[in-house]
């Protein structure tokens, strides 16, 4: 399949686009950025928005995963949050893909944990309102779809992995404290989960990214599927993780809880295995190895 992937030179969509090659499909990359490893490899890409692209040959599909998708940043700029998420969305649509693999995430949620595919959906903040109703929109527009709701994707391949300053995830916040001696924030303390401190569900890279192509085969009717680990790792538990695999001390501290994180986000991912058959492979001490190994070697 000639396979349009938005956001495809990012972090995940790297991966993805290493997945579908070697599945033989041909991947068209389309972002605002393309990073170096692209430029001097086998793809087809456009460095431009979404919202400006027209194909220069027929799509059969789209893997749609271009967004703005800070939480911290969407809360200080939500209508720049809405336009870009929507709008980019809507573009993918009038391309009429015969099927949309959508990026979307747990942030749809909101407060509570061990998430299925049914519970109740209230995000607390615009990125997860903007996913939410990039949902409703693709069950709207009548094209064949699968939302996949990630939850915290982490670690790093061989030849691709996270690049951003400043850094907003934890893990690549925690490889720049054990690389540089910084210091690392806990926000929020006292929280209901094991430890007091934020728990998440962390999934390598990797295994998102073969879920994807899977996603991309699937015929059944489930339009939306979580796509996680299945297991939480509280912050404490993270950062004795980081601390154990980079054999460096960790200096970190309490901050304010915020607002818009969940205390507890982990997926319930028995409907994926059942219909896509995909089964996550790497553990949080892979994330952080491969993660780690990024961090020196490449970044």
């Amino acid at each position: 399949m000639r396979v349009l992937v938005t956001g495809g030179s990012g972090f995940i969509g790297s991966a993805v686009c290493e997945e579908l090659s070697k599945a033989g499909h041909d991947p068209v990359i389309v972002d605002k950025k393309i990073q170096p490893w692209f430029r001097a490899g086998p793809y087809s890409y456009y460095e431009m928005r979404v919202q400006d692209y027209t194909p220069e040959h027929p799509i059969d599909a789209c893997i749609h995963m271009a967004a703005s998708h800070v939480v911290s940043d969407s809360v200080k700029y939500p209508i720049d949050y809405y336009d870009n998420n929507i709008n980019s969305l809507l573009r993918v649509i009038q391309l009429k893909p015969k099927k949309i693999v959508y990026s979307s995430s747990a942030a749809v949620y909101g407060l509570g944990s061990n998430f299925t595919e049914q519970s109740n959906t209230n995000p607390i903040n615009p990125y997860g309102r903007s996913k939410l109703w990039g949902e409703q929109i693709l069950k709207d527009s009548g094209i064949d779809h699968l939302s996949l709701r990630y939850f915290n994707a982490a670690g790093s391949g061989t030849n691709h992995g996270y690049v951003q300053e400043p850094r907003t995830h934890a893990i690549p916040i925690l490889m720049d404290c054990a690389k540089n001696n910084k210091q690392f924030t806990v926000f929020g303390n006292g929280l209901k989960t094991r430890d007091g401190t934020c728990e998440r569900d962390y999934t390598h890279v990797k295994d998102i990214a073969k879920a994807h192509v899977l996603a991309l085969e699937y015929t059944g009717k489930h339009h939306v599927m979580n796509i996680g680990s299945g297991k939480g790792t509280t912050m404490k538990e993270l950062i004795a993780c980081v601390s154990n695999i980079t054999n460096k001390s960790i200096q970190w501290k309490i901050g304010p809880k915020r607002e818009y994180d969940p205390p507890s986000l982990v997926a319930d991912i028995s409907l994926v295995k059942k219909e896509l058959k995909w089964n996550p492979e790497y553990t949080i001490k892979d994330i952080v190895s491969d993660a780690w190994c990024w961090e020196q070697t490449k970044y």
